[in-house]
C-alpha cells in the first residue's frame, strides 16, 4: 500500500479547499485516507481517486484547475506525454455507430479496439481493469456520457497513451445511479498518472462546452465527429 504522506493542511492548499472541508470529506469517507493519532493523512492514490470521482461534481472549473496543479507539481514523470485530445481522437479512434448493447460488450469492444490499433497488448487485462473500476464507482454521468479508464495507468500493457470514443445511436443502461441511459463512451488509457489526469481534465472541459453534446449526437459520420472535436 502506498504510504500516506499528505496532511489535511497540504491537501487543502493544492485543492484550494478549506482544511475543515478536507477533514469533513475524510470523516465522511468521500476522501479516502488514514487517521493517525487523530490526524488525517492521504496518499497520492487516495487523491487521484478523489479527483476522478469529483469530475461530475459542482465547481468543475476550480476542481479541474486543482487537479492539473496536482498533476504538474505532485505527480513525478520522467518523460511527459504532451498529447492534445484532438490529436488522439483521429478517425481510427472513433467507433460510430457504436453498436455495443450491454455494459460488458461496451468494455470488451473498446478494449479489443485498443489491441487492433496496436496501443495495448492484452485486451482481457484491460477489460478486467475497466470492470474493476466500474465496480468501484461507475464512470457514467447524468449527461449520458461515461469516461472509462483503469483505476491506475497500465504501462506494462499500454504502448502509448490513447483515447477512444464510441457514439451509439441509442443509450444503454451503464450504471451511475442516475436512472438514465448512456450513449457516449470515452476510453482513456495512459502510461503514467500525469497524462492520465490531463486527459481526463481535457475531456471534462470538452463535455462542459455549451452545445457540444447536442452537436455530437447530431453527427452523421465519423468525419463529422472529428471535425467537431477539432473545432
Amino acid at each position: 500500500m502506498e504510504k500516506r504522506t499528505y496532511s489535511a493542511e497540504q491537501v487543502a492548499k493544492f485543492t484550494h479547499l478549506p482544511e475543515k472541508k478536507v477533514i469533513k470529506m475524510a470523516d465522511s469517507g468521500e476522501l479516502e485516507g488514514q487517521k493517525i493519532q487523530g490526524k488525517w493523512f492521504f496518499s497520492k492514490a487516495d487523491l487521484l481517486v478523489w479527483f476522478e470521482k469529483s469530475l461530475t461534481g459542482e465547481n468543475l472549473d476550480q476542481h479541474l484547475a486543482s487537479m492539473e496543479d496536482f498533476a504538474e507539481h505532485h505527480v513525478p514523470q520522467e518523460e511527459p506525454e504532451e498529447l492534445p485530445l484532438a490529436e488522439l481522437l483521429g478517425p481510427e479512434n472513433i467507433l460510430f455507430p457504436f453498436t455495443a448493447k450491454t455494459k460488458d460488450s461496451v468494455i470488451r469492444t473498446l478494449a479489443e479496439r485498443g489491441v487492433e490499433l496496436g496501443k495495448i497488448w492484452d485486451s482481457d487485462r484491460l477489460a478486467e481493469a475497466l470492470r474493476q473500476r466500474e465496480e468501484m464507482l461507475s464512470t457514467a454521468m447524468d449527461s449520458g456520457v461515461a469516461i472509462l479508464h483503469p483505476r491506475r495507468p497500465m504501462p506494462d500493457n499500454t504502448g502509448e497513451a490513447f483515447v477512444l470514443l464510441g457514439v451509439a445511436l441509442r443509450g444503454i443502461p451503464f450504471g451511475g445511479g442516475f436512472g438514465n441511459l448512456t450513449d457516449i463512451f470515452f476510453l482513456v488509457c495512459a502510461t503514467d498518472d500525469k497524462t492520465h489526469l490531463r486527459l481526463l481534465a481535457e475531456i471534462a472541459r470538452l463535455l462542459k462546452r455549451p452545445g457540444f453534446l447536442d452537436q455530437l449526437r447530431q453527427c452523421e459520420t465519423v468525419a463529422d465527429i472529428v471535425a467537431l472535436i477539432r473545432s
